[in-house]
């Protein structure tokens, strides 16, 4: 059976999976870094940690919830850590109706350029940084990933960057303190061969400098 690449060819193909309170339990746990991914080819829903992901340009692997969103499900399930199973299962419900909901917004990472995909390999290697939330695509094709760094837990960085375009591109990074405030930032071209390296090393070093000053 193919898979039709649609909003309503993917829920048709992913209509038996569910998001479980196991699912929810272990992204809980990992903290910001906790996610929940759709797999095209299983058609199931899987719980990691970004820092798992391969980050490979697997296309048939697309982040669909976040460790942000499974707190909110779970504060409006009445759910803790350690709370009865009926708020789980109605938390895990919720995910699962909404994930199915969101269909067309899985679309785009499926199309994301290569130049993209190695940028986050390069935030990883070059600046120590991890994924620390569902990215976005806005109406203007920009490609919006969000990073955390060890050093700074309570610190966030938006990387906007076209994103299906694989040449030489405009790259915009923001950083937010606790509050969500900005804080900081940077921008710089990026290419296959250039940008990318120094861009993560600059973050890494603007973020650890931030959070010092805000310790």
């Amino acid at each position: 059976m193919a898979i039709a690449v649609t909003p309503e060819g993917l829920r048709a193909w992913f209509a038996k999976a569910r998001i479980t309170p196991d699912m929810l339990r272990k992204v809980h746990d990992l903290g910001p870094t906790g996610l929940i991914t759709a797999d095209m080819f299983r058609r199931t829903y899987q719980a990691s940690s970004s820092a798992t992901l391969a980050l490979n340009g697997n296309q048939s692997e697309v982040i669909v919830y976040d460790h942000d969103t499974v707190t909110t499900d779970l504060r409006q399930a009445g759910a803790g850590a350690h709370d009865a199973e009926p708020a789980w299962l109605l938390a895990s419900d919720q995910a699962t109706t909404a994930v199915r909901a969101s269909t067309e917004d899985w679309l785009p990472f499926i199309f994301i350029s290569p130049l993209a995909w190695r940028m986050r390999r390069t935030m990883r290697s070059h600046g120590g940084f991890e994924l620390a939330a569902r990215p976005t695509v806005t109406p203007d094709d920009t490609l919006v990933d969000t990073y955390i760094h060890a050093d700074a837990p309570d610190l966030r960085i938006t990387l906007a960057m076209p994103a299906f375009t694989d040449g030489a591109v405009e790259c915009e990074a923001t950083i937010l303190d606790r509050h969500k405030a900005p804080a900081g930032g940077a921008s710089g071209h990026l290419c296959h061969g250039c940008g990318a390296e120094e861009a993560a090393a600059g973050l890494r070093d603007m973020v650890k400098d931030i959070a010092a000053e805000e310790a």
